[in-house]
């Protein structure tokens, strides 16, 4: 069975200001890549504010229901790090750990989440994912590696300055849900 996680959003925690730095990023074991599931959603289509969807070999980047990135991936089978991130204005695509697309080094754009909730693994009742996830931290305020390049985690992820989001995280469904910190209820 498929199973995805709903966090509402019923403020501005996951906007992103224009020329603000940020990173979104998650470990993912894919079994399949058809019927183009969503890795992360804020929104639904054809709506969606911002989003990732890994289909049929590629890897699309979303903002304001359009676009920006896509490259051609293979990331069927085994665990995988995925990062979205943008240091200054140039927007880097990461699979673990190596950059494999950039945005022209012009963008700047705010992408605002307009109040949408945010989808891991889908885009609400659409779009899921035949796939397990770990580790999923939003930082809307940061850029959390150097730009070009870096060596994924091999800890679980921990709260750094700018994080709205960290889940998925231990290995038990209620280890998956639980919130340890007390950050998400905070905000």
């Amino acid at each position: 069975n498929n199973l995805s996680l709903k966090v509402n959003n019923t403020s501005t925690y996951f906007d992103i200001a224009e020329n603000s730095d940020f990173t979104v990023e998650w470990f993912s074991y894919m079994a399949s890549d058809g019927n183009h599931p969503r890795a992360y959603s804020i929104g639904s289509w054809p709506s969606a504010a911002h989003a990732v969807s890994i289909e049929n070999g590629n890897f699309y980047w979303w903002v304001n229901a359009s676009i920006q990135l896509s490259i051609p991936v293979s990331v069927v089978g085994g665990w995988h790090h995925f990062c979205v991130m943008r240091s200054g204005n140039l927007v880097q695509i990461y699979i673990d750990g190596v950059s494999v697309q950039s945005s022209d080094p012009g963008f700047s754009m705010a992408i605002p989440s307009n109040g949408l909730p945010l989808y891991i693994g889908s885009e609400g009742n659409d779009s899921l994912c035949n796939a397990l996830f770990s580790n999923f931290r939003w930082n809307s305020s940061v850029a959390v590696y150097t730009p070009g390049g870096f060596t994924p985690p091999t800890e679980p992820m921990t709260y750094v300055s700018g994080c709205t989001l960290l889940a998925l995280q231990g290995d038990t469904l209620n280890l998956e849900l639980t919130d340890p910190d007390g950050k998400i209820s905070k905000r």
